[in-house]
């Protein structure tokens, strides 16, 4: 999803994008135990730009993207208790 347009008509823009993630993928392996994998996090990004004269213009930005795996790396050799459960953020 993004929303874009001027904050002041011919001097300041902004825009702010948005996205979501969620996956899940399951292992077909006989293992005790949870067989899948959990992925999710989002991405948001916002910029605003001024112009500031003629010749110079402003941009700042912001961009954040937090992700949360729950066992990381689980197949038919590594079961659920093996795997690590994940959060990073950025």
């Amino acid at each position: 999803m993004k929303v874009s347009g001027p904050l002041r008509l011919g001097k300041a823009w902004f825009s702010q994008a948005f996205s979501y993630r969620f996956v899940r993928s399951q292992v077909k392996a006989d293992l005790p135990g949870e067989d899948e994998e959990v992925v999710e996090g989002f991405d948001a990004f916002t910029q605003v730009d001024v112009e500031l004269n003629d010749h110079h213009t402003l941009t700042g930005t912001l961009s954040v993207f937090p992700t949360k795996v729950d066992s990381m790396g689980i197949d038919s050799l590594h079961p659920a208790l093996a795997t690590p459960d994940t959060d990073s953020g950025g």
